[in-house]
């Protein structure tokens, strides 16, 4: 691993990597398409929210909460671009693990997504147990981006649906 970045992310992010030795029996052709296009758009907005606040004061979990949502929601699109089921999970390691081996490059540490799903429900239901202090913005943000950049590359090399599928697919 050079730069932090697996050699197999990287290779993929190049195009070095052919995407159909990747794929696991029997599951569908990813695709995206609107729903995935907005699922995406959310995942977005709940990130640039998140760089609003990195000079928050340690103790502040908005930040934490906002980029949890933010892999949450890039998570759940791989898991509908997959035609998966996605019900609602905050648990990040949980939805990783449902992604395991169809996001080349896809190596999240476990201790981070476990930190960033406590951070998110500490957020929600105080006192159910803030992450250590020196977990704020700023580290989530750092720990987090790499993560992000993954998985907006792998839904980049998917492309855009064409205008005529996706009419299909509504009226279907």
């Amino acid at each position: 691993m050079a730069g932090g970045i697996p050699i197999s992310a990287r290779r993929w992010i190049n195009g070095e990597l052919d995407p159909s030795t990747l794929q696991r029996p029997g599951a569908a052709m990813p695709s995206r398409n609107p729903v995935v296009d907005e699922w995406i758009a959310r995942a977005e907005r709940h990130w640039s929210m998140a760089t609003l606040l990195p000079d928050l004061p340690r103790g502040y979990l908005s930040g934490l909460f906002l980029i949890q949502r933010c892999l949450e929601t890039y998570l759940r699109a791989v898991l509908i671009a997959q035609d998966i089921p996605s019900r609602k999970c905050r648990d990040l390691l949980e939805l990783s693990n449902r992604i395991a081996g169809s996001i080349p490059g896809w190596q999240p540490d476990p201790a981070t997504l476990k930190t960033l799903t406590q951070a998110a429900l500490a957020y929600l239901d105080p006192g159910e147990g803030d992450p250590e202090p020196n977990r704020d913005s700023s580290w989530a943000l750092a720990e987090a981006g790499p993560l992000r950049d993954c998985l907006r590359h792998w839904f980049d090399s998917l492309g855009a649906m064409e205008p005529d599928a996706a009419e299909s697919q509504e009226v279907a």
